[in-house]
């Protein structure tokens, strides 16, 4: 599968339903691109919430020549962290649901970059024996 979202799940589900009426055997599920599961820590979570709510009091205490930008910024970082969060609670979610239809489900996590030599593959070859 291509990520663990809605439509990818969806067609997954569908595959596996077209294997199994073939009679065919499923040899596992890969998640692809799945976040990581830091951004659905609570405390990380709050950590967020914190840097939302205070970000003009960080950012006035912080030697920079615009406490106003940053505390832009701050606000920015802390809403898209919660933002994330959510996404990887639903990848979560999905992943859960797809693990009840296969006995092997393996996960690559979200890559910053992609998969364009040896060493891309090298780091997706560490995630599937992880």
């Amino acid at each position: 599968m291509s990520t663990p979202e809605g439509g990818a799940v969806d067609e997954c589900r569908f595959f596996i339903d077209e294997l199994s009426d073939r009679e065919l055997h499923l040899g596992s599920v890969v998640l692809n691109r799945a976040l990581p599961p830091f951004l659905t820590n609570r405390r990380a979570a709050t950590s967020a919430r914190t840097l939302i709510r205070d970000a003009r009091t960080i950012a006035s205490q912080a030697p920079v020549a615009d406490p106003e930008l940053v505390a832009t910024v701050l606000n920015e970082v802390g809403e898209s962290f919660l933002d994330y969060g959510i996404a990887a609670t639903r990848q979560r979610e999905l992943a859960a649901e797809l693990s009840e239809l296969s006995a092997t489900m393996v996960t690559i996590p979200y890559l910053t970059s992609d998969i364009v030599d040896v060493d891309g593959l090298a780091h997706v070859a560490a995630a599937l024996r992880a």
